[in-house]
């Protein structure tokens, strides 16, 4: 976790200085988005599809 927060400081940092580093911050920041709306949307149908196994599997145990 810690290389990973000294990799993400190094990125802004090197994005600072650089004086393009707006537009390459704002794609990262447009996949970053992207990313997070996917993994939200996975993660929620997981826990639909988990919810529905668990259901099913109360029901067997339960008469």
């Amino acid at each position: 976790m810690r290389r990973l927060a000294a990799a993400f400081q190094q990125l802004l940092k090197r994005l600072r200085m650089d004086e393009c580093g707006g537009l390459l911050a704002a794609e990262y920041l447009l996949m970053g988005t992207l990313l997070t709306i996917g993994l939200i949307v996975g993660i929620s149908s997981v826990q639909g599809a988990l919810i529905e196994q668990l259901e099913a599997l109360a029901a067997l145990i339960m008469p």
